[in-house]
């Protein structure tokens, strides 16, 4: 907006400079006290016909705000001036009512100005005057302004209205604030706000491994602690009080499976892996109770109880879960209270899984826990709605608003008022997405062709897809040993992703072939400790700046076996801040092609991955030819699986090599693999 000498309809009388020969002297003395003055308190202004009388600190405080010159994607920068110097030789690049501060008068020879009944001269702006208060207003106070601003502007148009007229002052500081106060303030990660733990081996006089322990393997100790004054039972002692990402994962076996509508009625019943928060007392509660769960997983076996016992089935427990956490919590994980011991009644799951597991030498790459503490609390958790009816073949979940105690803020994400399947973003930016979800085999399929999945689906407003994860869950379409039916089956599947999300973009995940499952492991739920959902998905708003990287992993096990990397980040993948972490180099061998990423400088990143169970029984993250990661799904009882999910943090520096290597598959599948570069 400019600044013009066209006369207004006021109760003050209009003056022009070039008119009056009495006028200019007289103007030019009063702007130069106003503009020079330290000790002049108030400046007069006349703002779009409204007296304004504005205390020189606030004028100051914009002059502050304003002189950085940079204008937002809301206006069109009109306010932008070509740099100039002052007398000091600072450089600013202002708006004019800043630069008429820092100039004075001389630089304002044709600004218009009003007169007062009382003589007082007045400097004209041609602007809103409530807007023009706003701002002012959001100068003084902030973001507690802005805070009053949102829960009364329930159109949004006075807060659209202060956001051009920052544009025009080059106030660019509200884009940030407006963004916290409305959407949170988006999640960003430290380099020093980890730690982690991990299972390392016990041997016996022989050496041979007869247990794992867990150990401090990295991380900042003032975060949390593994120490000798914690419960014997404890993984990790809680330091700081915060919110977190908590990756976990343990070597299981596979549990009983539960009818479609049935609960775990009794705790002492519970079959699945849960982390937990012993009672302050460590003693038993009325209830019978001794700790708090957080976070359940499980995966079923279907076998009759002596296949079970002979042959285990083996599996890492995963997952990735957004958690509130109090200093002075300690964390333990067990592997279910009623789960049937496999072998022998008197044999405890850890030992038989260190006596099946092909990972018994590498236990730390099965059996970790870390958290990373989040910095915001732009977080949003939803649960997966119950179906009434446990016949029900639905082919898209439906969410609800989940119950936690993570930070509450301004919603930018909602439930699609006309569709309970859709999750939208009010906001444009990079995401990460953590969850579980469930299916199960429709009562009619075809033996011979059947291959169903579960898909989680990133779509624009209009329905064009934007990211597609087309195995979360996956069925065989092997002919010769096709699925049977059972009404119990029910896969859980891992999404643990992050995107790129449109404004008005939509999550929604799919079965294809196959129907979602919304009975256990929902909400609400009738009874039991069932009310502790497994099956959610949260949504983490990522900070702008934030260094974000994402590969598609394709594995082809024809000749050449070949894996290959190819850069897949989505959205604004040209930008400066998301330059590549990693360049993709090639080793040819006689029967195969296999790519690695070659990471480009020294960094910490948190490591986020999903691989279709068809790449093998085992898939295994790599580091400089070391596995750091293993993922293991429940192969062998003749049903759907959930795809390998890899979460960890990793410290790396420049050349440092990482690759992905797969068990026996014999079908083309991938995956993706995504690094979120800690500050």
């Amino acid at each position: 907006l400019i600044m013009t000498s066209t006369s207004i309809s006021t109760n003050s009388k209009m003056v022009q400079p070039v008119e009056s020969p009495a006028v200019p002297d007289h103007k030019k003395r009063r702007l130069t006290s106003i503009s020079n003055h330290k000790e002049s308190p108030i400046l007069y202004l006349n703002v779009g016909g409204a007296k304004r009388n504005i205390r020189r600190s606030i004028w100051n405080a914009l002059r502050d705000a304003s002189c950085g010159g940079k204008t937002s994607p809301f206006g069109l920068g009109q306010g932008v001036v070509d740099a100039e110097d002052d007398s000091s030789g600072n450089e600013y690049l202002g708006n004019p009512l800043c630069d008429l501060v820092i100039k004075g008068a001389a630089h304002w020879s044709d600004v218009p100005t009003t007169i007062d009944d009382d003589g007082t001269i007045r400097i004209y702006l041609d602007r809103n005057p409530k807007v023009f208060d706003d701002l002012l207003e959001y100068i003084e106070y902030g973001k507690v302004f802005l805070k009053g601003l949102v829960s009364k502007d329930d159109g949004g148009d006075r807060m659209e209205r202060l956001k051009m007229e920052c544009d025009y002052f080059t106030v660019d500081t509200l884009l940030t604030d407006v963004d916290e106060v409305m959407f949170g303030e988006a999640v960003s990660f430290r380099s020093d706000g980890w730690f982690s733990t991990a299972g390392q081996c016990i041997r016996d006089e022989e050496g041979e491994v007869r247990f794992w322990n867990w150990k401090r393997i990295g991380g900042n100790e003032s975060i949390a602690a593994k120490d000798n004054g914690l419960h014997p039972l404890t993984i990790l002692g809680v330091k700081t009080t915060g919110t977190y990402l908590m990756f976990f994962s343990i070597h299981s076996v596979a549990v009983t499976a539960l009818s479609p509508g049935e609960f775990y009625a009794q705790e002492k019943h519970d079959e699945f892996v849960q982390v937990s928060i012993f009672h302050q007392e460590m003693t038993a509660s009325d209830d019978g109770h001794w700790s708090y769960p957080l976070v359940r997983c499980g995966a079923f076996d279907y076998r009759d109880m002596e296949a079970r016992r002979i042959e285990p089935l083996l599996y890492t427990a995963a997952f990735a879960e957004p958690v509130s956490l109090q200093n002075g919590n300690e964390l333990y994980c067990e592997h279910g209270q009623g789960i049937v011991q496999p072998v022998q009644q008197n044999h405890t799951v850890n030992e038989t899984v260190s006596k099946h597991s092909e990972f018994r030498e590498e236990p730390h790459c099965v059996n970790y826990f870390t958290l990373v503490r989040v910095f915001g609390d732009s977080i949003s958790k939803w649960s997966v709605k119950r179906e009434k009816n446990p016949k029900s073949e639905h082919s898209l979940i439906k969410w609800m608003p989940a119950q936690d105690d993570l930070p509450k803020t301004p919603q930018w994400t909602y439930l699609d008022e006309n569709d309970e399947t859709k999750i939208r973003f009010r906001k444009a930016g990079y995401y990460l997405l953590l969850g579980r979800v469930a299916s199960k085999l429709k009562k009619e399929f075809y033996d011979d062709s059947y291959c169903g999945t579960v898909r989680l689906e990133l779509r624009t407003n209009g329905g064009l897809p934007l990211q597609i994860d087309p195995e979360v869950i996956s069925y065989p379409n092997d002919s010769s040993d096709p699925p049977s039916y059972n009404k119990k089956m029910a896969e859980y599947g891992p999404i643990n992703d992050v995107i790129y999300a449109e404004t008005d973009s939509y999550v929604s995940v799919r079965a294809i072939g196959g129907a979602c499952f919304a009975q256990h492991g929902t909400v609400p739920s009738p009874c039991g400790v069932d009310k502790i959902p497994t099956q959610s998905l949260s949504a983490i708003r990522l900070e702008h700046n934030m260094r974000v990287d994402r590969y598609h992993v394709s594995l082809q096990d024809n000749c050449p076996y070949t894996i290959s990397y190819d850069r897949a980040l989505g959205g604004e993948e040209s930008v400066p801040n998301q330059a590549p972490l990693f360049s993709v180099v090639d080793r040819n061998g006689a029967s195969s092609i296999i790519s690695k990423l070659k990471a480009l400088e020294d960094c910490c990143c948190i490591v986020i991955g999903c691989f279709s169970c068809r790449m093998g029984n085992t898939v295994s993250l790599h580091k400089n030819y070391l596995a750091i990661v293993h993922s293991q799904i429940c192969d062998g009882s003749g049903h759907g699986y959930g795809s390998h999910t890899l979460n960890a943090v990793v410290e790396m520096k420049a050349n440092d090599v990482f690759a992905i290597k797969s068990g026996d598959s014999g079908a083309e599948s991938g995956g993706h693999l995504a690094f979120l570069k800690l500050q």
